[in-house]
């Protein structure tokens, strides 16, 4: 058996292959699985977080994660940064990661990736 799949093994990272001679590895674990599945079925821990979440997604939607000024110069959203904040406060990284999920599911990958940025560092998450 090879070391890579030995880790594999010790890691439960599972290997596919959809379409031939090209492997896909997920690195994901089973709680992201669940919690992308739940998220992107619409389903959120406590509904007191769902206000937020909308409010996130409408955020994404008009593309105001991460706003510039005048001189071209970034900003995140400080709103966007306020909601990580009570979402981490609430249910720590899984209920952050369930509202990454939905906004992704609403906004595309693109807009998630704004969110990556706009939340770095609030509650150990990492872009």
């Amino acid at each position: 058996m090879s070391l890579l799949r030995k880790l594999g093994e010790i890691l439960g990272i599972h290997r596919s292959t959809r379409e031939p001679g090209i492997q896909v590895v997920d690195l994901w674990s089973a709680e992201d699985r669940a919690i992308a599945a739940q998220a992107q079925a619409g389903t959120l821990p406590g509904d007191e977080n769902r206000p937020l979440v909308e409010e996130l997604i409408e955020l994404g939607r008009r593309d105001e994660l991460i706003l510039q000024d005048e001189h071209g110069t970034n900003s995140y959203s400080p709103r966007a940064q306020e909601i990580g904040r009570i979402l981490s406060s609430r249910g720590g990284k899984p209920l952050m990661k369930a509202a990454y999920y939905q906004l992704q599911a609403h906004c595309g990958p693109g807009r998630a990736s704004h969110l990556d940025y706009v939340w770095n560092g609030i509650g150990g998450w990492m872009a």
